[in-house]
């Protein structure tokens, strides 16, 4: 519109924000791409596909996510595994490691980072994730009371150039 900011020709303050309210499984030692099938805000980023971060204006993005991690059953140690993708590639030096440790009911625990990456409009970004077990999930779960839904992930971009 008649009030929208360029700067050398981009488009500025473009933002999304997505989530999941879906368990998103996996296989042991197989990468997947991370689920966002809500779209709560949309101005310049879509998610295609439920997992392709695709952004209109090139540009500098912030990629931030949380993924609640959550065993379903069973007990151990187990590691998961996240990382960037960009254009279908893992991006290097990108991955994190998260130590999961005891039985389904001790072992949620939360994480969250981001990402600082430039883009253009050609290119799409995704978030993929690998466990050590079958039975490490995103897990989302609805704790009651005056507790608000946990999404399995929850992902925001905003431009900051």
């Amino acid at each position: 519109g008649s009030g929208d900011l360029y700067v050398h020709g981009h488009k500025q303050f473009n933002v999304g924000a997505f989530q999941s309210n879906l368990s998103q499984s996996g296989s042991a030692n197989v990468s997947q791409s991370m689920q966002f099938e809500v779209t709560d805000i949309s101005q310049g980023v879509t998610m295609v596909n439920n997992s392709k971060i695709t952004i209109a204006n090139s540009g500098t993005y912030n990629i931030q996510f949380s993924a609640q991690i959550d065993r379903i059953s069973g007990s151990g140690i187990d590691n998961i595994y996240i990382w960037l993708k960009k254009n279908g590639v893992n991006v290097a030096n990108t991955a994190g490691q998260i130590t999961v440790s005891g039985g389904a009911t001790e072992a949620k625990t939360i994480q969250s980072w981001n990402y600082v990456v430039e883009t253009t409009n050609s290119d799409y970004w995704e978030l993929a994730w690998q466990s050590t077990d079958n039975n490490i999930y995103l897990n989302t779960f609805t704790p009651g009371g005056n507790i608000p839904n946990v999404p399995s992930t929850i992902l925001t971009v905003t431009q900051v150039r």
